[in-house]
């Protein structure tokens, strides 16, 4: 609620109110993300270094990222060298009695027009840092991103674009998934 101070402290000593919490402005964490994901220790360990110092490390590999969709219009995340692949799969939802499948949509510079979680999953994955001059890099810059989204995350549109990977997999040289979703219950 809006209020002023003395109607706030009002509004916490009634009987029925547990807590009240101020809005506060949030700040993005991204910079310091990679000190506490163990990035930098990884990056000097030459026990874990899978190439050359100082090369982009995930070179070779498509991570393949579903979720609400990949925003390759970003400077992290170009179309064609980075994203080899942007895909909508659309749901056979309400297309009445019997199967109808899917038809998935390739070649959409932007799939993540509802939230922006899959763009920040795939920069968090393999962003080039291009837009902070390195400084926001992913975790395995050097990596490709094929983009499925599956819009507002339904089930049915997830199960979807499960089949999409497992179709084109080895099209896109996959190597890994990220999922970073879950459900309720």
């Amino acid at each position: 609620v809006n209020a002023t101070p003395d109607q706030i402290r009002a509004i916490a000593h009634l009987p029925a109110v547990r807590s009240v919490y101020a809005d506060r402005t949030l700040s993005f964490f991204d910079q310091e993300s990679r000190a506490l994901i163990g990035l930098p220790e990884v990056e000097a360990d030459p026990e874990l270094a899978l190439v050359p110092a100082g090369a982009p490390t995930g070179a070779g590999v498509t991570i393949a990222v579903l979720d609400t969709g990949v925003d390759a219009t970003h400077p992290d995340l170009p179309f064609g060298p980075k994203v080899v692949q942007n895909v909508r799969v659309n749901a056979a939802l309400n297309t009445g009695p019997g199967f109808i499948a899917p038809v998935p949509v390739e070649g959409i510079p932007n799939t993540d027009l509802l939230l922006g979680h899959g763009t920040f999953v795939a920069s968090v994955a393999a962003g080039s840092g291009a837009a902070s001059a390195g400084a926001q890099r992913g975790a395995a810059p050097g990596a490709s991103i094929l983009g499925v989204s599956a819009g507002d995350l339904f089930i049915t549109n997830v199960l979807e674009g499960f089949d999409y990977i497992l179709d084109n997999a080895a099209r896109f040289g996959v190597r890994a998934v990220n999922c970073s979703w879950w459900t309720e219950g």
